[in-house]
């Protein structure tokens, strides 16, 4: 490439040499045209003057007749040889100028062909050049986009991953979670499509009604484990334990992770994964006197 752009410059400088000496003669002979013009003028006016004899008259009178007319006929003759020698070199040196003329237009022609091939030339590779970096570019971008989406994904599967295990190791449920979202997706798109109002946060309002639910509920369910547990005591001839009134409130309805167990536990009615699970307070004691609110509450 560096060779032909070598090669290119050269033959331009030669073609640009060749044209400015074409420009010279062709002013050389524009001059000398206009130089012969004036001298044939100046013949012109000397045969007026040696065809009237004016002039030979006016400053030869002392040449005779004969002397005067043998010097005027050579004096014509010398002027007529000159004019066709004139007349000769004019048609020539139009000749040369038109060859001149016609050769400028042609190094011109080529020259401007050579100057918009090297100019398409030029715009092509740019326009080429410029189509590759938009598509790398365009690849670049797209890679990016992918990897992103790929490390998001990747991040929000490992912290479901986390969440579960954290839920599985606090002892609830962990699909509980997944199945409650696609309950309350479900009853809100039942909602919509019924025309009611789910408010401005949905999610939210319906997890704390659900929750002040299962707190009634399981405040029932602890108000009919006392009076259980009273009647099984009363028809024992015994009292309930002390501490009931302060063991029960802080397993049913304490803080952190056991209050949190229970209400996912009683959500998923009593099961953990795919087997069985029944808190213990809420086992009848074997020792107990089978009652008949025993064998409502627990049938067997």
């Amino acid at each position: 490439m560096a060779l032909l752009s070598e090669e290119m410059d050269n033959d331009l400088l030669r073609l640009w040499a060749l044209v400015a000496e074409l420009s010279d003669q062709l002013n050389t002979n524009r001059a000398m045209t206009a130089a012969l013009q004036a001298q044939a003028n100046q013949v012109k006016g000397q045969a007026i003057h040696s065809g009237t004899g004016f002039v030979l008259r006016r400053f030869n009178t002392d040449l005779t007749k004969e002397v005067f007319e043998s010097e005027l006929e050579r004096m014509n003759a010398t002027l007529v040889l000159e004019n066709q020698t004139l007349l000769h070199e004019n048609k020539q040196l139009s000749s040369l100028l038109k060859e001149y003329e016609q050769t400028l237009e042609t190094v011109m022609a080529k020259f401007r062909a050579q100057a918009h091939a090297a100019q398409q030339h030029e715009l092509t590779l740019t326009r080429h050049y410029e189509s590759l970096l938009v598509a790398r570019e365009s690849n670049t971008l797209n890679q990016d986009l992918i990897l992103s989406s790929s490390s998001a994904e990747s991040l929000a599967r490992l912290s479901r991953l986390i969440r579960m295990t954290l839920r599985s190791l606090a002892g609830e449920d962990p699909e509980a979670d997944e199945s409650e979202k696609s309950e309350r997706d479900d009853v809100l798109d039942e909602q919509r499509r019924e025309g009611g109002y789910a408010g401005s946060s949905p999610p939210l309002e319906d997890w704390a009604l659900e929750r002040e639910i299962e707190i009634t509920r399981l405040e029932k369910e602890n108000e009919e484990l006392r009076r259980l547990l009273t009647i099984g005591s009363e028809d024992m001839g015994s009292e309930p334990p002390k501490d009931w009134e302060r063991m029960a409130p802080t397993k049913l309805f304490g803080n952190g992770p056991t209050r949190r167990g229970l209400l996912t536990h009683s959500r998923a009615r009593g099961s953990i994964g795919r087997g069985g699970y029944t808190p213990h307070w809420t086992m009848p004691d074997p020792l107990q006197r089978k009652s008949a609110s025993y064998f409502r509450e627990f049938p067997t």
